[in-house]
């Protein structure tokens, strides 16, 4: 698959980018990257060495020593995809934001990033319009972090709104954005407390009313659209609590919401009518394909590109039925090889990775 990874010229977080950049790499994906200019981009210093964090970070040679800068600057397996990230081909000849077409992605990835050089991205015209039409052709996107906020500001040709106007989404919550601008303000980078604000707010708007959940939240639908960890949540702490993180073998500290359209990965975006398919493989699992094919059209394409293997045959319910009846729509039931099946539909929903084999009878297996 053909992924777009937008970013900015400067600033933006080196885990955000270079982790998704890494694991959708490894996956056998084409990563290209966009930046305003067409010049590669940089990730915030800071993040990286962890320098500037303490609080004697503002003198020239004890800004060095490094205590609490260790601790809040990107974890190891971040900084070492980022100096890979830095040696791959596409990432230093990014395409600029005026040349990006939506026909020659299939999916778009927006990342975050908090520092103030963050706002060129997040306030660009020409990139909120491609975002929109992105969301607007259907096909997926992931968030992540301030990545939401790019989202909220990107007003769909369709129906004058943000595109997250009627989905339900999460990014970076108030309650997390306040706990490292206070650390910030009065132990880390007091002579900077605004560093992990991208946005302030003016006299006479409330304390949070330029955070990153509060803006998101007045582009949706419903205050409620906005999806924070539950009470009752598994591993609610380590979700909530901003000194957990997760990595490659820990994904307990992640909090992803998947609906129509878009999935943010830390933070996660909506999806448009997610289509059902059963798929009979010996060990029977489900699986979901969320897309933005337009109802109907998922299941022609699922009827052209597997009618014609021997082996194959769509069921709905328990009727055999052809392409023309699997058009209109319910669950389809596949009965296929569990690779090719799999691979193809991968290939053609435009998923980013597929799972099977080990689910149990009635283990969903998800494709996103």
């Amino acid at each position: 698959m053909k992924i777009l990874i937008a970013i900015p010229s400067q600033d933006f977080d080196p885990t955000e980018v270079a982790v998704t950049w890494q694991v959708l790499k490894q996956a056998g994906h084409e990563l290209h990257f966009a930046t305003p200019d067409g010049e590669r981009g940089h990730a915030d210093p800071i993040m990286i060495s962890g320098e500037g964090l303490d609080p004697w970070g503002f003198i020239p040679l004890l800004r060095k020593i490094r205590l609490i800068g260790l601790s809040l600057r990107a974890q190891g397996g971040a900084r070492r995809a980022y100096r890979e990230l830095e040696q791959d081909a596409l990432f230093l000849k990014p395409l600029r934001y005026q040349d990006l077409r939506v026909d020659d992605f299939q999916a778009l990835v927006l990342p975050g990033g908090h520092a103030k050089r963050m706002r060129a991205y997040l306030e660009s015209p020409v990139l909120q319009g491609f975002v929109a039409d992105f969301f607007d052709s259907g096909k997926p996107v992931g968030a992540v972090c301030h990545g939401v906020v790019l989202a909220a500001r990107s007003i769909s040709k369709k129906t004058g709104k943000s595109v997250l106007h009627g989905r339900k989404t999460t990014a970076l919550t108030w309650k997390l954005e306040k706990s490292g601008w206070l650390l910030s303000k009065f132990l880390a980078r007091f002579w900077d407390p605004d560093y992990y604000r991208t946005y302030g707010e003016a006299k006479g708007q409330p304390a949070g009313y330029m955070s990153v959940q509060a803006e998101v939240t007045r582009a949706l639908a419903r205050p409620e659209d906005f999806i924070d960890v539950a009470r009752d949540a598994p591993n609610q702490f380590a979700k909530t609590s901003g000194v957990v993180r997760d990595s490659a073998t820990n994904s307990k500290p992640a909090w992803v919401v998947n609906t129509s359209g878009l999935k943010d990965f830390h933070h996660s975006l909506p999806q448009p009518p997610v289509r059902r398919l059963r798929l009979d493989v010996g060990v029977p699992v489900e699986v979901r394909v969320q897309g933005g094919h337009g109802q109907g059209e998922g299941q022609d394409l699922v009827a052209e590109l597997l009618a014609g293997d021997a082996g194959v045959g769509f069921r709905h319910g328990e009727n055999e039925v052809g392409a023309a009846d699997d058009a209109a729509g319910g669950e389809v039931v596949l009965a296929a090889e569990a690779d090719a099946a799999l691979q193809a539909l991968a290939a053609e929903f435009d998923v980013f990775q597929a799972e099977a084999g080990a689910a149990g009878a009635d283990e969903d297996v998800v494709l996103f």
